[in-house]
């Protein structure tokens, strides 16, 4: 958790008359929980799409990474929506896919480690 304060809080004395000013605010931010819920949708010999759900507030980009073993991971999307379209991927093949919210603490916990084939056939 992070917390952020920010205001003023003084004491003067303006005209012969005791001010007080204290008017304070704080946001707290909190990691980012794994989103849920992914699936795979629309997968052809050479693309797929991710979709999943997340209820977290001040996410400023959702992550997905992309592995051929599982081990390995490379970044292959970026963005604030919650689903994306992968591309350029092999026919037959199997990936293991993940995603991750980020937020001003940085990258939270990744979704659990999913694997998807695409399906057999030539690229169009």
């Amino acid at each position: 958790n992070m917390f952020v304060f920010s205001g003023r809080d003084e004491n003067r004395t303006d005209f012969g008359v005791q001010v007080c000013f204290a008017d304070m605010w704080s946001l707290q931010v909190r990691t980012v929980t794994p989103p849920q819920d992914v699936t795979f949708e629309r997968i052809t010999p050479t693309r797929m799409e991710l979709k999943w759900t997340s209820d977290q507030v001040f996410v400023e980009a959702y992550v997905v990474e992309q592995s051929a073993d599982g081990v390995n991971w490379i970044e292959v999307h970026r963005g604030h929506a919650k689903s994306c379209h992968i591309r350029d991927l092999e026919p037959n093949t199997a990936y293991y896919f993940r995603v991750f919210g980020v937020n001003a603490l940085g990258p939270g916990k990744p979704s659990q480690t999913f694997v998807q084939t695409t399906l057999t056939g030539s690229p169009p």
